[in-house]
């Protein structure tokens, strides 16, 4: 039965293609229409809302909240379920990044209690809403979507010639945002374990970890000169520039490794990315990401620090740098993380709320 759908979701510009193949792969059995617009002012009427980040609810989005903005998005939450509309919310966060304070959780507590639905990316996830909320809500969990953006067929040695690196090298790449120095050392840490003659770490999305200073500050040259001395002895790159899809195309398709180093998160698409690409992934044993990992057979560390053994990460890398590995990478993310996986939980979940 095909349903009226609002994804509430402004139309601009974002990194991350979660909410684009959402909307992608729920068109394909219902009539969806993605507006921020409709959720405040509707000219039609809707089954179900679907919510993503809670802050993204607003026309400028990623915007600080204060209480009057709870209070508009409590007016328009009960005006929604009043008229019969179901509200859905789908669990990327514990609470936001990078803004955490005592509102903003406020209104993250808010917009996961007073929903119809939660739709978790794991099953701590679910675990965690129910040892947090005590709200009378319907669950579902869903895998990651599969990335569309993105160039999976390019071939290892043609992404190392584009980036002037060379076959013998070992490459590492962190590809997630590292938003934190405690992210870069964990990270630099685990390239530090790793044995290999001639190896390389790259962090394609760094410049939140560092401070910011102005080309007038003195320590604006000596961190500069502090990070090519670090790629010159070291051969750790830091890219503070953000990186296009075609370009992440590129260090995926040339590493040897994928490490994810935050710890902080609940969920990271990176783990689903890397095993389209059949890339080994490196993770932490938090949140939804260490199923994740342990379901591709990839290499978990964890909570705290590195507690995972030098003689113990050689072996498993050693053990999974193969092409076989790679393919069955390849093969179990299709599976798991289909399309038609994720239609079918969506599915299954909108006749539960319009019966239940």
């Amino acid at each position: 039965m095909e349903n009226r759908i609002l994804v509430a979701f402004g139309d601009f510009k974002f990194e991350n293609e979660f909410v684009d193949r959402l909307c992608e792969i729920l068109s394909q059995k219902h009539s969806v229409v993605r507006s921020i617009d409709e959720f405040w002012n509707a000219e039609a009427s809707y089954d179900f809302i679907i919510i993503n980040w809670p802050e993204t609810l607003f026309k400028k989005p990623w915007k600080q909240v204060d209480k009057s903005d709870l209070t508009a998005v409590a007016d328009v939450f009960k005006r929604w379920r009043s008229s019969g509309t179901k509200l859905i919310i789908i669990r990327h966060n514990i609470y936001r990044h990078r803004s955490e304070s005592d509102l903003n959780n406020t209104f993250y507590d808010f917009a996961y209690r007073n929903v119809d639905a939660v739709v978790h990316l794991g099953e701590f996830s679910l675990g965690d809403y129910k040892k947090r909320y005590h709200a009378s809500v319907f669950h579902a969990v869903i895998p990651h979507p599969l990335f569309s953006r993105f160039n999976l067929s390019m071939p290892k040695i043609e992404a190392r010639k584009m980036l002037n690196i060379d076959n013998k090298t070992f490459l590492c790449v962190i590809p997630g945002w590292t938003r934190h120095k405690h992210e870069v050392d964990r990270a630099t840490a685990i390239f530090d374990m790793i044995d290999a003659k001639k190896k390389r770490l790259d962090f394609l999305n760094v410049q939140r970890a560092f401070p910011r200073y102005k080309r007038s500050d003195y320590r604006f040259y000596l961190q500069l000169l502090e990070e090519k001395l670090v790629a010159w002895v070291k051969k750790i790159h830091y890219h503070k520039s953000v990186i296009s899809d075609e370009m992440m195309s590129v260090y995926f398709s040339a590493a040897d490794i994928i490490i994810i180093p935050r710890i902080e998160v609940l969920n990271s698409g990176n783990v689903t990315l890397g095993a389209q690409f059949g890339k080994l992934v490196i993770g932490p044993g938090t949140g939804n990401i260490k199923e994740d990992l342990e379901r591709l057979d990839q290499i978990v560390f964890g909570h705290n620090g590195i507690s995972i053994a030098h003689k113990e990460l050689n072996d498993a890398i050693r053990a999974r740098l193969t092409a076989q590995f790679s393919e069955k990478l390849k093969r179990a993310i299709k599976e798991t993380n289909s399309d038609n996986n994720i239609l079918a939980v969506f599915n299954e979940l909108f006749y539960t709320l319009k019966t239940g």
